[in-house]
């Protein structure tokens, strides 16, 4: 993280079995049955399952080429009231190229829902397990980073991701950075379930990322999934053409396409 531009301490991080541990442990620790959450429409399976046990209530917003749509926040809140729900409690996306939308968040967009988060005392969680699969060259800084310029915002900001998007699918090697107040009850909660993350999987992960071989390895990703994403485009709007509506994504596994008709 560090090295990516967003200063981070060890002891700011706690190691996860995968992003999607990070997920559950946070409902265990900021939710109670009947709370309200807001989540990116359509957003991951999994996520939604996890919300799902925790007996909350969920809020769609609506994403468009540009990411979740910040500037129907307020009407979401508007509807929790008016459902007799609480106010939402946190917000949780996948800023960068989400499962399944593909989709990657504007900047203006970025900084929209951190503004609104602090005005509403809203955690931001932030599923970050594609962001390093960019096909461009840059893209907007994370939640995470861009929180330190928005008064507030760092307090309520929770960065998840994972080295089995980027290195092995099967190393479920993830991690959690969140603001201190989180941090003491998500690793009580992490023992409860399983006591910590597989010692050798770290292992093998903390060898590999010394040996420097990472962004070599990332930059051979990033080709091999920007030409299946040409690929499957292509075959798209050979077989479908105007029919079928969707946007190439800049980056990630993902392409969310919808039938005109439907």
């Amino acid at each position: 993280l560090t090295a990516r531009g967003v200063p981070a301490a060890a002891d700011a991080l706690i190691v996860t079995t995968g992003s999607q541990q990070g997920i559950d442990l946070l409902a265990r620790v900021l939710l109670d049955p009947g709370d309200t959450v807001i989540v990116e429409r359509p957003t991951y399976l999994a996520a939604l399952q996890v919300f799902t046990l925790a007996q909350v209530n969920v809020l769609g917003l609506e994403t468009d080429a540009d990411g979740a749509c910040t500037d129907r926040l307020d009407a979401l809140d508007a509807q929790a009231l008016r459902r007799g729900w609480r106010r939402p409690r946190a917000i949780y996306l996948v800023p960068e190229f989400g499962n399944p939308s593909g989709t990657r968040m504007s900047i203006a967009r970025r900084q929209a829902l951190l503004r609104w988060a602090v005005a509403h005392d809203v955690v931001v969680i932030e599923d970050a397990p594609y962001s390093e699969l960019r096909f461009d060259a840059g893209g907007p800084p994370t939640l995470w980073a861009l929180a330190r310029s928005v008064p507030g915002a760092t307090e309520r900001v929770v960065q998840l991701s994972t080295l089995s998007k980027t290195i092995a699918p099967g190393l479920r090697v993830g991690w959690m950075a969140a603001p201190e107040w989180l941090r003491a009850p998500a690793v009580l909660a992490k023992q409860s379930l399983d006591l910590h993350t597989s010692t050798l999987s770290q292992e093998v992960a903390a060898h590999y990322l010394r040996t420097g071989r990472l962004e070599a390895h990332l930059q051979s990703v990033r080709r091999h999934y920007a030409q299946r994403c040409a690929a499957l485009c292509a075959a798209l709007q050979a077989r479908f053409g105007r029919t079928l509506r969707f946007e190439p994504p800049p980056g990630g596994m993902f392409v969310w396409a919808r039938f005109e008709d439907a």
